[in-house]
């Protein structure tokens, strides 16, 4: 699995998994497609875009999910605003 939708999870894995005939689960932040995102090391790196999306969903090496709709802890919310971010991300990525 990769997770939070890295562009260089598509520019770096993708082609190796292509390769080697490897499936994996990516998980991507719907809020933040083609933005930045900071990792908790402090780095700022640059996420998929809508069309870097569909490119990595065109075939059958990632599967893509949503990592709720803007990666809020889900512990630090409400059981409503956690439904929601939930629900927002699915249907964010079902829009694409």
């Amino acid at each position: 699995t990769f997770d939070d939708g890295y562009l260089d999870n598509l520019e770096n894995a993708l082609p190796i998994l292509r390769r080697y005939g490897f499936p994996a689960a990516i998980f991507l932040i719907p809020s933040r497609m083609g933005k930045t995102y900071t990792t908790s090391d402090g780095e700022t790196l640059p996420l998929f875009s809508a069309e870097q999306y569909k490119q990595a969903n065109a075939d059958d090496v990632f599967t893509c999910f949503s990592h709720t709709y803007s990666h809020q802890e889900l512990t630090t919310l409400t059981d409503q605003e956690a439904e929601k971010e939930i629900i927002e991300g699915k249907r964010a990525l079902g829009q694409l």
